[in-house]
């Protein structure tokens, strides 16, 4: 099954890029690259924000709730904590101005607030089924 999204309840979903960005190919590293799209009534380019599209799989795939609303983000927070310290990795990184090196840039509870709204079809998980999903392979 593909994942599918929806993200047009979030007000800063895209950021506003330029003709020769969107005609570019990127050369980013990433896992993931971030969709684009041109608005032929505003004559504008957009691209999806990178802490919208890892949003979109961590909600859609790891951490077991397919949309973030008022109610549920803090717990979609504390999941996605959880998964990045156990795992000793964060979902995101960025590259340091100062030294050009990878950094780590964990998900923080108000990137998630900045994303309620965002609905997925992604797999519904318990909280004992996404602690076994996300403790699979350690022998505890």
């Amino acid at each position: 099954m593909a994942l599918t999204w929806d993200v047009s309840k979030i007000k800063k979903a895209y950021r506003r890029i330029s003709k020769e960005e969107f005609n570019t190919i990127d050369k980013k590293i990433s896992l993931f690259s971030n969709p684009k799209y041109y608005d032929s009534d505003n004559d504008s380019y957009y691209e999806l924000r990178t802490e919208t599209n890892t949003m979109i799989f961590i909600c859609g795939i790891f951490v077991g709730i397919p949309t973030i609303t008022k109610e549920n983000y803090k717990k979609v927070y504390e999941r996605i904590r959880f998964s990045e310290i156990l795992n000793g990795s964060a979902y995101l990184k960025r590259v340091n101005p100062l030294t050009q090196k990878s950094e780590e840039m964990p998900i923080t509870l108000n990137m998630v607030k900045n994303h309620i709204g965002l609905k997925t079809n992604g797999v519904k998980m318990t909280k004992s089924q996404f602690l076994k999903k996300t403790t699979q392979g350690w022998e505890l």
